[in-house]
């Protein structure tokens, strides 16, 4: 069985590139809430929490600000998680934005595309992160 791998090209106007990076940050920002999330629950509980208990903390933060679809937030959840049973680790990279091509990326990840992710080496968590755990 043979695979073939197909490219998708497009051109990106500067038009988009406000809204692509603005994707990006709020794809990071989940990801990185998650991996916190992550991180607290096997802190306290030594398990690892599943995407399904991820989508319950994360519900409803589309209407608090978020302009991510909830499905998008959803699939960013079973993707971490994914990622943290493939590589056996209890918290993974922090991620950021970075660039033009790393928004494109985070951008074609958070709207459904795949294609690869963006530098995995920093980010910050949301305000009110912390208040979940008393």
């Amino acid at each position: 069985m043979t695979i073939s791998t197909r490219v998708l090209r497009c051109k990106l106007k500067d038009k988009h590139s406000k809204f692509l990076a603005a994707q990006a940050r709020e794809v990071n920002l989940v990801w990185n809430y998650c991996n916190e999330l992550s991180g607290k629950v096997f802190e306290r509980d030594h398990r690892f929490i599943s995407a399904y208990e991820i989508a319950a903390y994360t519900r409803g933060a589309t209407k608090e600000g978020l302009s991510l679809h909830s499905q998008t937030v959803q699939a960013i959840a079973e993707e971490y998680v994914t990622r943290r049973k493939q590589f056996k680790k209890v918290r993974l990279s922090w991620r950021k934005s970075g660039g033009a091509i790393a928004s494109w990326l985070s951008a074609r990840r958070a709207n459904g595309w795949g294609g690869a992710s963006p530098d995995a080496t920093g980010g910050c968590l949301p305000s009110g992160a912390v208040a979940m755990f008393p």
